[in-house]
């Protein structure tokens, strides 16, 4: 079912599109250019730092656009009931909140933005004994970061293994 988007989310994506694009053109396009411009002339050191401030970064970037928005399943929770109650749990406990919005198949949890950090939004859909997991990070003016996916991964993977540990925790200790 397609979703219907308000001016202000349509002009968002139409931002991140454009600033994600520009900003591949500019780290990747340009210094490449120099590079191969730079080792034809056998300044091979030059070539080389332009290689390491531009193009990683880049790189960097283009990981961040592919990997963002993708949604991570994981397989091992017992039943949807269980599951929310787990994943509820763990997300109280990490961050120190009462303030994680639940349903009967789906829990999330937004933090906003301050100045000096930027806002983060966590979004788990249960069905049955899967799970499946999002998390992105929004600019002050909500502009998804795609800079920030590597963290966000590595968020939720931590929010995953969490989450089995508090569903080895709930089932108690085996039975010997």
């Amino acid at each position: 079912m397609p979703v219907k988007l308000s001016l202000n989310q349509k002009f968002n994506v139409a931002v991140y599109v454009s600033l994600a694009t520009t900003l591949l053109f500019v780290i990747i396009g340009f210094p490449a250019g120099l590079i191969l411009k730079f080792s034809r002339q056998g300044d091979l050191s030059t070539a080389l730092a332009l290689l390491l401030f531009f193009v990683i970064p880049g790189f960097y970037i283009i990981h961040g656009l592919v990997r963002d928005n993708k949604v991570i399943e994981t397989r091992g929770g017992v039943d949807t009931s269980r599951n929310v109650q787990a994943m509820v749990s763990v997300l109280k406990k990490t961050y120190r909140t009462d303030l994680v919005y639940g349903g009967e198949r789906m829990i999330s949890y937004y933090k906003r933005s301050t100045f000096w950090s930027f806002s983060l939004r966590i979004i788990i859909l249960f069905d049955l004994e899967h799970v499946y997991i999002n998390v992105s990070r929004f600019n002050q003016n909500d502009i998804k970061s795609f800079l920030h996916t590597p963290f966000s991964e590595r968020l939720t993977q931590s929010i995953l293994d969490d989450f089995q540990e508090e569903l080895r925790l709930q089932s108690g200790p085996p039975v010997a």
